[in-house]
């Protein structure tokens, strides 16, 4: 089948946000908990399975405005509307999106989307944070564990860090905090993740993660590779709210000490802590250079194991 996957939007006053796909896919069963290995394998293996299509134009009606999009190598684009063109109404993709063309394309196509999330351009304080190894326990660093996560278990057999819920709730509650989950994960894991979050009582949130290149035969190398999309995907959420400061966690697995470190620096009155779970070594002398370079910018530092 070949669909229009809308994505998780974002909202302000001034304009609006959709990442999407336009792919070839495969419909994956719904997961339970007594699943075996293999239901599971097959369920991985047809999320990976999906297929962008590239250099597709496509028209999309946003109320009375026309956009014309061009999808990328693997298939991706992104809608930004402004909002003083649109009418006040935005309760779901019907009632933004009535309309989608796709030129060229003369199979018919499915339109898949999620909930438009509209901010407060008030909002005072956002989480980001990472998954993999920061909430979800993913052996980023040995492959074989790794992989043996991913495809042989699902949602509700995969596990969290112990104290995980209950530190995240907390944040959450100081004023209804919005979460966004930023990853180097593909858009490939997006509906396994969304799940995820609320199988294991988290609290809900955005996700952003990262444009897949990878095709089925390239699976092992999933969250490995360039991570310089989450660095811009942060970047972006500080741009589009620009009065909120951001609370940034992940951990030392890859490159979210790096990331975090160099996106405080280039904004040190916007970021409020960073909090990094330590799930390798770490040489004394690398993390007291780390925090003595948070110092100047006074962002907090929190370690958790």
């Amino acid at each position: 089948m070949i669909r229009v996957r809308f994505y998780n939007g974002i909202s302000s006053a001034k304009k609006i946000l959709v990442p999407g796909r336009l792919e070839k896919y495969w419909k994956v069963r719904e997961p339970k908990e007594a699943d075996s290995i293999w239901r599971n394998l097959n369920n991985m293996f047809r999320t990976f399975l999906s297929k962008g299509l590239k250099n597709k134009k496509l028209i999309i009606y946003a109320q009375n405005h026309l956009k014309e999009i061009v999808t990328d190598d693997n298939g991706y684009f992104t809608v930004e509307v402004e909002r003083n063109k649109l009418k006040p109404s935005l309760s779901d993709y019907t009632t933004l999106f009535h309309k989608i063309e796709i030129l060229g394309l003369s199979k018919n196509f499915e339109i898949d989307h999620e909930k438009i999330i509209d901010f407060s351009d008030s909002l005072s304080h956002i989480v980001v944070s990472d998954i993999d190894d920061t909430f979800l326990v993913s052996h980023s660093t040995s492959f074989f564990k790794k992989i043996q996560l991913l495809f042989f278990k699902n949602i509700f057999t995969r596990e969290i860090f112990k104290g995980i819920r209950e530190q995240y709730k907390d944040l959450h509650k100081q004023g209804d905090v919005p979460f966004f989950y930023v990853s180097s994960s593909e858009w490939n894991l997006y509906d396994m993740l969304k799940e995820l979050v609320i199988v294991k009582q988290l609290p809900p949130g955005v996700f952003l993660l990262r444009k897949s290149p990878f095709t089925i035969f390239q699976f092992w190398k999933t969250g490995r590779g360039d991570h310089s999309s989450k660095h811009n995907q942060i970047q972006m959420l500080l741009d589009f709210f620009p009065k909120a400061k951001f609370s940034l966690i992940g951990d030392n697995s890859q490159s979210d000490p790096k990331i975090y470190k160099e996106i405080a620096l280039l904004n040190p009155e916007r970021i409020k802590e960073i909090r990094l779970r330590i799930v390798k070594s770490w040489k004394e002398n690398v993390k007291e250079d780390y925090i003595r370079d948070l110092l100047p910018i006074d962002v907090k530092y929190i370690t958790t194991y």
